[in-house]
């Protein structure tokens, strides 16, 4: 199929995380102008046809948060962090398209779904939320950030060592 050209995450390469500079950025920036057809598709079929078992996990952040996430699927670990106004239950059809390739772990970010709150809230927070998680599900996990968890990601990459990263904004 087409589509899964698209996609440049590969359970098959093995790449070192390497600092983020503004060439690496451009490069993210088209990587999400590929991916976008892929998931605005993905939104517009409700791709359902491949279900995959779900199951609802919580690690702790570095301040003794609850994060909560669903995890879907097999293989190499992929968190996928939603934007501002979703939590991690809307890309349940995105995950079970990959399901198939890999494990897709649908964070909650802090304050919402299945995660807990806590008085003090930063963008250093957010990537702590998501070190937890990263951690979690390996050390060569992939992550995706899509709106406001794109920024969280792209710091918590510019923080953190991390596989490979995928920045999505419509």
């Amino acid at each position: 199929m087409e589509s899964k050209r698209l996609f440049s995450l590969s359970s098959q390469s093995q790449h070192t995380a390497k600092p983020l500079n503004r060439r690496n950025i451009l490069r993210l920036s088209l990587s999400v102008f590929a991916l976008y057809p892929v998931l605005r598709g993905l939104a517009q079929t409700g791709s359902n046809s491949n279900f995959s078992l779900i199951t609802e996990g919580v690690v702790q952040s570095a301040d003794g948060t609850p994060i909560g996430y669903l995890k879907i699927g097999s293989g190499p670990g992929l968190v996928i962090v939603h934007g501002s106004i979703s939590t991690g239950d809307e890309w349940v059809p995105v995950a079970n398209v990959l399901a198939e390739r890999f494990t897709c772990y649908l964070m909650d970010r802090r304050g919402r779904g299945r995660s807990g709150d806590a008085l003090d809230y930063s963008l250093d927070k957010e990537c702590e939320d998501i070190k937890a998680v990263l951690d979690m599900a390996g050390p060569d996990a992939y992550l995706l950030g899509h709106s406001y968890g794109a920024i969280c990601t792209l710091e918590t990459a510019n923080t953190f060592s991390v596989s490979k990263l995928v920045l999505y904004e419509v």
